[in-house]
């Protein structure tokens, strides 16, 4: 009996590959894989996987509970989608500071002084590369303090203050910062959930 892919519902074409139901990406059982043969056509089974699978083993929870389980080295934790997936500070006096998903070190960011406020925001400096407009009246700019930028290299400053410029902030360092001091840090994941990550699920 000729195959037919339940998806597209094509009798020719190609049905060499099997699909996991589910993805290689959270682990192999051996024989007791969940494998669908000659149901699911290639092209199916190839479009599925870029464009959905991908972005669900690298921008959701369970993409953080593959390192936690050793089924991806920590090694490839940049492979997680940073803008999709962040870990922020909640406890004072470093709340609102971003941190990597996965080793939880101090990510390169600039922290604006809310007007009025005594809190910052905070923002990678992925995010303010990516970034197309910026309300410059949410902040205090102007004050000593406005903006400050956590970097652990020249590197990261140059990349920081690049960023910057390209949204319009023109800064100049007037001052270190003192340190936090050591204190217990409790993180909060976010973790954008759109169309693309339930049509994964």
């Amino acid at each position: 009996m000729q195959p037919q892919c339940i998806y597209c519902r094509t009798t020719t074409g190609s049905f060499k590959k099997g699909e996991h139901v589910i993805p290689q990406a959270f682990g192999k059982f051996g024989p007791e894989t969940w494998v669908l043969h000659d149901i699911v056509c290639d092209d199916c089974n190839s479009h599925f996987d870029k464009a959905f699978e991908v972005y669900f083993n690298r921008s959701s929870l369970e993409a953080i509970e593959r390192f936690n389980w050793d089924l991806k080295s920590r090694k490839e934790a940049n492979h997680i989608h940073r803008t999709r997936v962040s870990v922020i500070s909640v406890s004072a006096p470093s709340q609102g500071i971003k941190f990597s998903p996965v080793s939880h070190e101090l990510l390169p960011q600039a922290g604006f002084q809310i007007a009025g406020q005594s809190g910052r925001e905070f923002f990678t400096v992925e995010e303010l590369e990516s970034m197309k407009d910026f309300d410059k009246s949410k902040y205090d700019l102007k004050s000593v303090s406005g903006i400050l930028l956590m970097t652990k290299d020249e590197n990261s400053y140059n990349r920081l203050v690049g960023a910057l410029a390209r949204i319009g902030i023109t800064f100049t360092q007037r001052s270190e910062a003192p340190p936090l001091g050591a204190h217990r840090v409790e993180l909060e994941y976010v973790v954008k959930i759109d169309q693309i990550n339930m049509r994964a699920v």
